[in-house]
């Protein structure tokens, strides 16, 4: 087998490193045998072939000399093999001979088709010509599968850890011996594969069409017609967009899975094909190659790197890497400087900037020829091969050799296609700029400007709880750092290094859908240490917990910190995956060192060395024989002291994955213990349970119920990021905490009031467009289903007057304040509101109307706006002492006409008043204390003593924080009283 390790190690730099160009397999190596192949099976570079005369290596040795063998298979964990031959089955360890474990006589009836394991080899699913199923476990039982059906070809899902079948009545799956989820297909399967990268099943028919199915089993997502031959086999590009396969011809296709552009391969193979994925990742190498093999004497390894990977998700594995170390707190760096420099506002426009930055030096490595630009009877045709052109209007005579291209940006779509996204020319006669971008189009932003809106927002979320995050982290430094000095000091550890890092990682679970999870690294290794001076770490050939100080004070850390800093995040049912490395140095065990069974024994227990899966083999007899042993039993010490001597995890779903690691160097630097704990989904943890998902002031956690059950419908906005979507705007123009703001607003009713989630309408940035339809559709709510009914609108953003009526105006976060009048006139809101029968109808405006802002500036420079006078009001219907009114006015005593008998409005500020922002609690002043009183009073509280809270509070805090005044004001309907219970 040693051999047989270095001569793969010839193919394995075969080519270079262009990853991104299209390109075909290329041959690799090909191995020649005596005799047609009948079947191959592999773990890794263990690769064996079945031949007339019994199993062989690819040196063509014979490692199992039998003519009587219909099927085999070797155990995902490489160490053992599976042979069923005429009249008996054996399982047979492979290591450097085949050594039989265990045998039994069986006799099946027709030949084998294929054998097809479990993720590690406990059972064995074999497929016979006459469509039966047998399962075979690694005890040898034999049971055959009651299905009722002819199967024709079977694979396994690791996502869904079950077996995926395909029959005459289509796709399904089997769990239990027993079919779970059935999907019908057009067309006779012929074989199946999984794509567990992108959550799919693939299946070949024998009209020559691969079909892609989600891995559920609910849906057809795509159909290709490959060929006019019957499909034989699929394997999958475990990392590119791309399927390999073959027809029953020896024909070889590639399939790019997003652009569904369709690649003949080079092929030696005149009949069926089979072939199957060799991927393998150790440490920062990678290797992608596809195995081919018919019934003739040649297997043809192919390199498959040179394919396109999935541009956007290779900018976004990129962009998440500058994001963790965007999120790392600086030396020397205040938590006040760390906030300021992580804010939402500039942290996402950052973030996009980078992408931007990643998109355009992966299109311009592709860039094949200096950009071209031709002079056209009325436009200015810009070309850079291989994109496809663009031109831009032209409405004068220019000289092409003066245009001058001085910045060009690129977009990657959904077919992974890269198109050129905006660009400008620069007129050197004139210096004057000529512009390609076609977002400026209001139809084309519409629709671009939604799913970016989406990802914002997730991505506010997601800055919020990184800085958090952050924060935890250099907590647990600091502590940890304390901790190792005063163990130094005391002599209690000496040489050795312990760290703790946290980082937020975007990843998918099982079924696919995306989750955000916290992965936190603790880390305890030697350090080079001076000759003869005694370290904390592991001695060598040691493995306990106990044998290492560093180690020992490291879990004890771990557990410690966990509790005091994490455990908020350890819910009942929470996902914990626990990843433990234990690393030796290259000191090679001569003989054996003594295993004292404190563990029990490890009879092909599966861990990972150097990165491989592999069967740990181990008990106190053999005792301890190589480096991968003691590293995996330095992990299993921790694992066990995780188990035994601490009951943090015991109400969580843990799952432990065993890293052994033999460095290539000597030192007690070498020897380390590593724990990445990672927490499942966390985003999700602290939703709902904590008030809100990015919770950062008292108010928008731990929010109590109230008795008060509200029925009705509430309409929410929070606009903050005007930027995004107004090019002449920058970030200081945004509305600091706007989307916050709303958020827990919607909190509040949904777990103080009780309303359904479905009940509400939220809105984060929202164009004009989005909130036209959701006002609409407020309003419909209103008409058919007002009686008894509450209903509740909120609005936290930007408002602008209009500059001759002085009508105040929400503005969406896509309207200029220059274009007031294209904005949602509140007047027409209100008046809107009014005329629907229902029980109440209460309105929430954290904004102003003066032309100023909580921004730190303004929408637009205000000229020419007619000032709001100030006079005393005598209605007693109103619970604030001053109301304003137009300069050109002339009713004295004016009041909002459009408001109706059962509404109440709520406003931040009076007048020319600022709406201020509370940087301290993440909050406009207004709403903070407005959700401040709600939650004092559990909701249980009057429409005045809301108000007169809230009044008194902005109005005190405004001056003396900020030197500013801001008064709120309350106006309600002649049917409303003020001493009733709010949303009454």
């Amino acid at each position: 087998m040693r051999k047989l390790w270095h001569l793969l190690l010839l193919f394995w730099g075969f080519l270079g490193s262009d990853h991104f160009a299209h390109a075909q397999l290329v041959k690799a190596y090909q191995y020649d045998f005596e005799s047609p192949i009948i079947s191959m099976s592999a773990k890794d570079y263990s690769i064996y072939v079945q031949q007339e005369k019994g199993i062989f290596n690819l040196l063509d040795t014979e490692v199992f000399p039998s003519k009587k063998i219909s099927g085999f298979c070797v155990s995902p964990l490489g160490n053992e093999m599976l042979i069923i031959e005429e009249k008996q089955i054996g399982l047979y360890r492979t290591d450097a001979s085949i050594e039989k474990l265990l045998e039994i006589k069986h006799e099946f009836e027709g030949s084998i088709l294929k054998i097809v394991p479990d993720a590690f080899g406990q059972r064995y699913l074999v497929l016979h010509s006459n469509g039966d199923l047998y399962e075979v476990t690694n005890q040898l039982q034999v049971n055959k599968l009651q299905l009722g059906e002819s199967i024709i070809d079977i694979t396994w899902s690791q996502n869904l850890q079950a077996f995926i079948s395909v029959g005459q009545a289509g796709v399904f799956s089997l769990k239990n011996q027993s079919i779970q989820t059935r999907l019908p297909l057009e067309h006779m399967p012929t074989c199946i594969s999984p794509s567990d990268k992108t959550f799919e099943i693939i299946v070949g028919d024998k009209q020559g069409y691969v079909t892609i199915v989600d891995q559920a089993l609910k849906s057809i997502k795509a159909q290709h017609k490959i060929s006019t031959q019957p499909i034989s086999t699929i394997a999958t590009h475990q990392e590119d967009p791309h399927l390999f396969i073959a027809d029953n011809t020896g024909q070889v296709f590639a399939l790019n899975t997003l652009s569904a552009q369709q690649t003949k391969m080079p092929s030696p193979f005149k009949s069926n094909v089979a072939l199957s994925s060799l991927f393998s990742k150790s440490k920062a190498k990678q290797n992608e190659y596809i195995i081919s093999y018919a019934n003739q004497e040649q297997l043809v390894i192919w390199d498959a790197k040179n394919f396109e990977p999935n541009y956007n998700d290779y900018i976004q594995a990129k962009l998440d890497t500058f994001k963790e170390r965007f999120f790392k707190v600086r030396t020397n760096e205040s938590e006040e400087a760390f906030l300021k420099r992580t804010t939402a506002q500039i942290a996402s426009r950052i973030f996009e900037i980078e992408r931007q930055r990643i998109t355009d030096s992966l299109a311009n490595s592709l860039a094949k020829a200096s950009p071209k630009i031709d002079l056209e009877p009325e436009s200015i045709r810009v070309e850079i091969t291989p994109f496809k052109p663009v031109k831009i209007k032209k409405s004068e005579d220019l000289l092409a050799s003066y245009l001058k291209l001085s910045e060009v940006h690129f977009a990657v779509n959904d077919s992974n296609a890269f198109s050129i996204k905006n660009l400008k020319l620069n007129n050197q006669i004139d210096g004057k700029q000529l512009v390609y971008n076609p977002i400026l189009d209001k139809k084309i932003k519409d629709s671009l400007t939604k799913l970016a809106q989406q990802r914002l927002e997730e991505e506010r979320k997601a800055i919020a709880l990184a800085q958090q995050i952050s924060k935890q982290e250099l907590e647990l430094k600091r502590n940890l750092t304390g901790l190792v000095q005063n163990l130094k000091a005391t002599g209690q550890i000496n040489e050795v290094d312990l760290s703790v890092s946290s980082r937020l990682v975007k990843e998918k679970d099982s079924t696919g859908a995306d989750e955000l999870n916290l992965k936190i690294d603790f880390v305890s290794k030697g350090v080079q240490a001076a000759v003869g001076a005694k370290t904390s770490d592991y001695p060598p050939g040691k493995y306990n917990l106990l044998d290492s100080p560093s180690a020992k004070t490291l879990v004890e850390f771990f557990l410690n910190s966990t509790e005091e800093n994490l455990s908020q995040y350890l819910d009942v049912g929470t996902r914990v995956t626990f990843k433990i490395t234990g690393s030796t140095d290259k000191a090679k065990i001569a003989g054996s060192l003594t295993y004292l069974g404190e563990f029990g024994d490890f009879n092909n227990f599966p861990f990972y060395f150097q990165g491989a899966l592999n069967g740990m083999i181990l008990n106190p007899q053999k005792g301890i024989e190589s480096n991968s042993q003691l590293g995996f039993l330095r992990t299993y010490s921790v694992r066990d002291f995780i188990e035994n001597y601490t009951d943090l995890f015991d109400s969580t779903k843990n799952k432990f994955i065993h890293y052994s690691e033999e460095s290539d160097q000597l030192g007690a630097e070498y020897r380390k213990i590593q724990i990445e704990m990672t927490i499942h989904s966390i985003d999700k943890l602290l939703s709902l349970k904590k008030g809100n998902e990015v919770a950062l002031s008292d108010v928008d956690v731990d929010i109590p119920k109230s008795t008060h059950k509200v029925n009705g419908y509430a309409l929410i906005i929070g606009n903050e990021d005007y930027a995004s979507y107004q090019a002449d705007l920058d970030t200081s123009q945004n509305v600091p905490f706007a989307a916050q703001d709303a958020e827990s607003f919607k909190n509040y009713l949904q777990l103080m009031y009780g309303i359904p989630q479905e009940n509400i309408i939220l809105l984060i940035n929202a164009t004009y467009g989005e909130m036209s339809q959701a006002i609409a559709k407020f309003k419909k709510l209103m008409e058919f289903d007002g009686t008894d009914h509450n209903f509740i609108f909120y609005y936290s953003g930007h408002g602008m007057p209009h500059e001759q009526t002085n009508d105040p105006y929400i503005m969406p976060v896509d309207i200029s304040g220059y274009t007031v009048e294209q904005a949602i006139s509140l007047n027409e809101l209100l008046r809107d509101f009014s005329v629907a029968e229902y029980n109440a109808c209460t309105l929430f405006i954290d904004a102003c109307f003066s032309g100023v802002s909580r921004s730190p500036e303004p929408l637009i420079k205000v000229k020419g706006v007619g000032k709001w006078k100030v006079k005393k009001s005598t209605s007693t219907k109103s619970f604030f002492t001053e109301d304003f009114f137009k300069s050109n006015s002339t009713q004295p005593n004016f009041i909002n006409p459009n408001l109706g008998d059962k509404m109440v409005l709520f406003s931040s500020s009076s007048g020319e008043e600022t709406s201020l922002t509370d940087e301290a609690n993440q909050h406009g002043l207004f709403t903070y204390h407005l959700l401040q009183k709600l939650k004092q009073t559990q909701g249980n509280v009057t429409i005045k003593s809301l108000f007169d809270y809230t009044k008194n509070k902005v109005g005190l805090e405004s001056i003396m924080k900020y030197n500013k005044q801001q008064t709120p004001e309350l106006i309600s309907g002649d049917l409303i009283d003020p001493n009733a219970q709010l949303f009454n």
